[in-house]
């Protein structure tokens, strides 16, 4: 008689006594009831281990073990060498999962399904639900390239994963370093025969002050980059860099706008705000990450972290950790300086060849924002040009490429403010004979 369960879920406890039994009276309520808890007891320090045995007492599913403390990565892996299933869940124990999680995303599991994802909600210290986790791509690739780029999380937890994906990859949480799912996560994925993914919020992750993930330090900003050195590895490793390039830079401009807004959601003085942005451009300068990444975006990191910091200290960031020429250095102070920010550039350029109308290319956020100086200026807008113009909500008319280059508009100028496709339109421009200008 075969008496192993269908699903292991491990639970690494650390110091978390306050929260044991919430977490797992979450878990026994489960509707889906063949499953095995691994929980590992990292050395707490609190009555968790007590508990763990009172919890043991009342459901023989639970199996406890210990070890001196080791970090979640080690406690994480050793779960996975311990469990007895061929799926495993991850559950953290400072939070909970809905009843029907196990059912239903078991119940997804197919031949060639190695991996179910579902959503998450995000509960403040009230433990009222303040944000719901972003709907998850359908297809593997797709769900590959946003956790590239860092806009679906990584987190262990919000997956049912075949065993088998894990040894035969030799995939385990990297010890010692923080923000250990994001590079265990993509590798999954990328290795997995075919994902499913639900869009039911089934995790519950609350907001716990004393979390690693609200403590912010140099340690944090050095494994956020070591992160982007593991990923470039892999991709290079497995031939694949060229062709999720882009992924990769976003994933650069995602990374630092976490640690932009780790400073801002900590409320730092002023010398823990000049410590952490000068250790990030040491470190990014080290490993040479903005190297070959688009001016437009390096200015645009440069300048949201240097405006984190007091005036008196911005040019000491700028003159000693930024690796620009000098006309580059020239437009970051400008754009720091002037009220056109970002635009100081372009907004000089079209005033100086006194341009009346103009074409913008790529819609978005920051069109909106081109656009209230360029209406300033008086300069007519012809209209916004855009890959994605049928889902575009603009104040303008907005065209696609294919339109803009049957119509006669040899005499007009295009502002691009895109640089990741602005091959396309230029292609069409110098076709036209249009003037145009990157707004850098």
């Amino acid at each position: 008689m075969n008496n192993k369960p269908l699903i292991s879920i491990i639970v690494p406890v650390y110091n978390t006594a306050k929260y044991l039994q919430r977490c797992f009276k979450s878990i026994l309520q489960q509707t889906f009831t063949d499953f095995e808890i691994i929980a590992i007891d990292d050395g707490s320090t609190d009555d968790s281990f007590s508990i763990l045995k009172n919890l043991q007492l009342q459901d023989k599913r639970i199996k406890i073990y210990s070890q001196q403390n080791q970090g979640l990565s080690a406690t994480r892996n050793r779960g996975i060498s311990l469990s007895s299933a061929d799926i495993l869940s991850f559950v953290d124990s400072d939070d909970t999962i809905e009843p029907i999680m196990l059912q239903e995303m078991y119940r997804a599991f197919e031949e060639d399904i190695d991996i179910v994802f579902a959503r998450c909600n995000y509960l403040d210290i009230n433990e009222n639900i303040v944000k719901v986790s972003k709907i998850l791509p359908k297809v593997k690739n797709q769900y590959f390239i946003e956790l590239i780029e860092g806009t679906l999380p990584p987190s262990a937890p919000l997956g049912l994963y075949r065993k088998k994906l894990f040894l035969q990859n030799n995939i385990y949480y990297p010890k010692d370093v923080f923000f250990e799912d994001a590079p265990t996560t993509y590798k999954l994925v990328y290795y997995a025969k075919q994902i499913s993914t639900i869009q039911a919020s089934f995790y519950n992750y609350y907001h716990n002050p004393k979390s690693i993930s609200n403590v912010f330090s140099k340690k944090h900003i050095n494994d956020l980059i070591l992160n982007i050195n593991d990923l470039q590895i892999f991709l290079s490793k497995h031939k694949i860099y060229e062709k999720y390039q882009e992924s990769y830079q976003k994933r650069i401009v995602s990374i630092v706008n976490y640690i932009c807004y780790k400073i801002k959601q900590n409320d730092y003085l002023e010398e823990k705000r000049f410590d952490i942005i000068k250790n990030t451009f040491l470190f990014l300068n080290k490993y040479s990450h903005l190297k070959n990444i688009h001016i437009s975006k390096k200015l645009l990191l440069y300048r949201n972290m240097i405006l984190l910091i007091s005036s008196d200290k911005q040019n000491l960031i700028i003159d000693k950790y930024c690796d620009l020429n000098d006309k580059t250095l020239f437009l970051l102070k400008k754009s720091i300086t002037s009220k056109y920010g970002l635009f100081y550039n372009i907004m000089e350029k079209l005033k100086n060849d006194n341009i009346r109308q103009i074409y913008i290319y790529a819609a978005g956020e920051l069109c909106e924002k081109f656009i209230t100086y360029i209406e300033e200026l008086n300069i007519n807008i012809i209209a916004v040009i855009d890959k994605n113009y049928s889902n575009v909500k603009c104040k303008y008319n907005v065209i696609s490429v294919e339109t803009f280059y049957q119509l006669d508009s040899s005499d007009t100028t295009v502002v691009i403010l895109s640089e990741f496709y602005a091959q396309e339109i230029i292609n069409k421009i110098n076709f036209k004979g249009n003037k145009y200008y990157y707004y850098m």
